[in-house]
């Protein structure tokens, strides 16, 4: 199937509290599924831009070894593109399941903020398991909030040495 990725927001230059008080995402992209069987695959590739770019946002496919794009093209949304949705058809063959993901991509990057987001088609592939670290450091107290135990930022050192 498909498993989202993370939308990130890069910013710069002191403009992080704009990014705080945001509603939603600046852009978001999908993969939508027209037609799948054994060997092809018809996707559709959603864009949703729900605020102005920092310049224009360019959409690439990366594809797997072992598929072939068939129809289909990277494009370009200009700078100047008013928030919206804009959908693109792609069709893929391949002989044999890939063990890797077919991702859409979408990057923007302006002199102070840039905008990056992925969607990952897995061909049926079950989404990789995800690690959440464990908290073993030391406690952490705020004033009168106890915030519990912290995650350090590098595993502990082996013991017994």
């Amino acid at each position: 199937m498909r498993t989202p990725i993370a939308v990130c927001w890069l910013c710069l230059a002191g403009c992080a509290p704009a990014i705080h008080s945001a509603p939603h995402v600046p852009l978001h992209v999908e993969w939508r599924v027209k037609h799948s069987e054994p060997g092809a695959l018809e996707l559709v590739a959603r864009v949703e831009m729900h605020s102005p770019a920092p310049s224009d946002v360019v959409v690439t496919v990366r594809v797997p070894p072992g598929v072939t794009l068939v129809r289909g093209a990277p494009f370009v949304l200009p700078r100047e593109t008013e928030p919206g949705v804009r959908e693109e058809e792609f069709d893929f063959t391949y002989a044999v399941t890939p063990g890797e993901d077919l991702v859409l991509v979408a990057d923007a990057q302006g002199p102070s903020a840039g905008v990056h987001a992925e969607d990952a088609y897995r061909f049926g592939r079950p989404p990789p398991s995800q690690v959440v670290p464990q908290p073993t450091g030391p406690r952490v107290v705020v004033g009168t909030h106890d915030l519990g135990k912290s995650i350090p930022l590098q595993p502990d050192p082996p013991r017994g040495r």
